[in-house]
């Protein structure tokens, strides 16, 4: 193993000293007093600042190309080892208007941190990455892609060594699924063998993909939990039902009747209401006990994962959000960390924080779905309740994510870049969107 350490290192040095040069060094202070960053670049230059986040000093990064690689090296780096684990936290702003889509920070290892920073902020980025070692010097290197003759600020530059990433959910494996469209779905396989499905998706594509990982476990679904009535949630369900011989041992959901929906809002979603419940009357060989949750049920699902109600299905007063706000809340424990499964869950999810154990129930959780594809669903206030948000999933293709109404970044009336700055200045690490394809929480 040492062996190959030292071959893999000898080959990332030669690869990090390919055609570079670094030019225009400087030296700031961070905001631990006397641990001293020297930053170096390439692909740009850098110069001092006085003008940082919160009066602190700042480095002025003029890009000369799309990409400017930044080495940082320190006292604390220099006394760790290759490979080891660190945080990098800074502050990064540009000059412009409005939200950029072409400012990107990336790790060494290739990984993109995050885009889409407001102008003229001090944006928080935060996440992991490894020490290097060239020449017996270690540093850490951060990657920024812009533009040639662009110009963007760093300050508050902090560097820690952290633990290694470690299994967040004691054994349980969550898999979010992709989408072809607007769609929310996942999968949660136990270490007991166990299979829990939450809503779904959309159109037959997403029905393809959930039937396709379904079958490489088995034929059965043991637990599966619908947030509410709509399509992009439930359809995949239903095609099933219709279509194919996956059983579903226990089903747990709790929808308003058709005519409700009707009388009590707009929601073009109207009619699936009583065409579900007949497909689950009439395939009773296939779904074999339905289940009505209730506020504060607690349901065991083997000897792993324990999934709580939070609160019970809201459908008999109209509403301007009804089909959204109809939805139930769903917290499951593992032997890890909690995982919050908001749906669609639009301003009601404000008056289910007013009831203590709902809120307390909340705020212990560390995985969050982020509530109506992560735009315009709970508010900044529900968000900000929960004490330490580890990791989001975003229900959302790009287009969602990005505020894209098809003429390009931003370009949309959604809600998702405003709740995007709002993770980022939480410090959240860990983003998953279904536009970036399947991932497995583990």
């Amino acid at each position: 193993m040492k062996i190959l350490n030292k071959i893999l290192v000898m080959i990332l040095g030669v690869c990090l000293s390919m055609g570079v040069f670094f030019v225009g060094g400087t030296t700031k202070v961070s905001a631990e007093e006397g641990s001293k960053n020297n930053i170096t670049v390439s692909g740009g230059t850098i110069v001092e600042s006085k003008n940082g986040y919160n009066g602190t000093d700042a480095v002025k990064l003029t890009f000369s190309d799309k990409t400017a690689v930044l080495r940082i090296k320190n006292d604390e780096i220099d006394g760790l080892k290759t490979f080891d684990t660190v945080t990098v936290e800074f502050r990064l702003k540009y000059d412009g208007n409005g939200y950029n889509n072409t400012l990107r920070v990336y790790k060494a290892e290739g990984d993109l941190v995050d885009y889409g920073y407001p102008a003229n902020e001090w944006n928080r980025v935060r996440f992991k990455t490894m020490v290097y070692t060239e020449n017996g010097e270690n540093f850490v290197r951060i990657d920024l892609d812009f533009a040639a003759k662009k110009t963007a600020y760093i300050s508050d530059l902090k560097i820690e060594k952290s633990e290694e990433d470690k299994p967040l959910l004691g054994g349980v494996q969550l898999i979010s699924l992709e989408s072809v469209t607007l769609a929310m779905g996942y999968v949660i396989i136990t270490p007991d063998n166990k299979v829990i499905a939450i809503d779904g998706g959309y159109v037959s594509g997403d029905t393809d993909i959930m039937l396709k990982l379904l079958r490489t476990f088995t034929n059965k679904v043991d637990y599966w939990f619908l947030t509410h009535f709509h399509t992009d949630h439930t359809t995949v369900l239903a095609q099933l039902l219709e279509n194919e011989d996956i059983v579903v041992e226990n089903l747990y959901y709790d929808f308003p009747t058709t005519e409700m929906v009707k009388n009590l809002s707009s929601d073009s979603d109207y009619p699936f209401c009583d065409k579900f419940e007949g497909l689950v009357r009439n395939n009773p060989q296939k779904v074999k006990k339905v289940i009505k949750p209730h506020y504060k049920d607690e349901y065991k699902l083997g000897e792993y994962v324990t999934m709580k109600v939070l609160n019970d299905a809201w459908y008999t007063e109209r509403d301007i959000n009804y089909g959204n706000n109809t939805g139930i809340m769903f917290k499951m424990d593992t032997p890890g960390e909690s995982v919050l499964f908001t749906g669609d869950m639009g301003s009601r999810g404000d008056v289910y924080l007013k009831d203590e154990w709902t809120k307390k129930e909340i705020e212990s959780c560390t995985v969050i779905q982020m509530a109506h594809h992560g735009q315009n669903g709970t508010s900044d206030a529900f968000y900000n309740t929960i004490k330490d948000i580890k990791v989001c999933l975003y229900p959302a293709v790009d287009w969602i994510y990005n505020n894209d109404n098809g003429s390009g970044f931003n370009t949309s009336s959604l809600d998702s870049l405003h709740i995007r700055d709002l993770m980022r200045e939480r410090g959240v690490m860990n983003i998953y969107t279904t536009g970036m394809g399947r991932k497995i929480i583990l």
